[in-house]
């Protein structure tokens, strides 16, 4: 039986494991003691969904078995989001010479700074719904006073606007929004991840 973690080989020996789910059982077991947890399971190379996990557990074990997972730890994320700090203090400034870029019909830069803003805000989400995993650690962890899921939340209405002004072509409306409205909300961020 062949077992990775995140692309790692594991020397694994087996003890009383007999089946598919003796095996996850004891993974999750060691990841759970490291403040980590596993959120993608792939089975003899096939990637095995939430519902499956069940009806494959008492699956006896293989030697040709192969099990691939990949786990985050909570630590890694907290890095991850202080990671994402640093790419959002630069785009802080292009957010707020947006609305002069958009006066000057300048489509090249200002839509290369709402594409990273697009793609930074993904990661942040995403990094968002990972820390989900691990309420203890990440309860009292505040930005702008509120938790990670709610400050994000915050966001939804304003990015609604955001989108709706890009549709519309309406430059004052896309500049003032990403001036007064992302932009502190940014700085927010980044002031308060370092607390984390």
């Amino acid at each position: 039986m062949k077992i990775e973690i995140n692309g790692q080989p594991l020397a694994f020996t087996l003890e009383n494991e007999k089946t598919t789910g003796d095996i996850l059982n004891a993974l999750e077991e060691q990841f759970e003691k490291n403040d980590s947890t596993i959120i993608e399971i792939e089975l003899n190379g096939k990637k095995i969904t939430a519902e499956e996990i069940e009806s494959l557990s008492s699956r006896a074990i293989d030697d040709n078995d192969s099990i691939s997972v990949k786990s985050v730890c909570a630590d890694g994320i907290i890095m991850s989001l202080k990671e994402l700090a640093n790419d959002f203090e630069p785009l802080c400034t292009e957010l707020e010479e947006l609305p002069v870029l958009m006066q000057q019909n300048d489509d090249k830069k200002s839509y290369d700074i709402i594409n990273r803003f697009a793609e930074s805000f993904d990661i942040l989400c995403h990094l968002a719904t990972l820390s989900s995993l691990f309420p203890a650690k990440f309860e009292g962890k505040k930005i702008a006073e509120k938790s990670l899921a709610d400050f994000l939340k915050d966001f939804s209405p304003i990015l609604t606007d955001f989108e709706d002004s890009l549709k519309n072509k309406d430059t004052v409306l896309t500049g003032d929004l990403a001036e007064y409205e992302l932009k502190p909300r940014l700085e927010a961020y980044i002031s308060d991840i370092a607390g984390f």
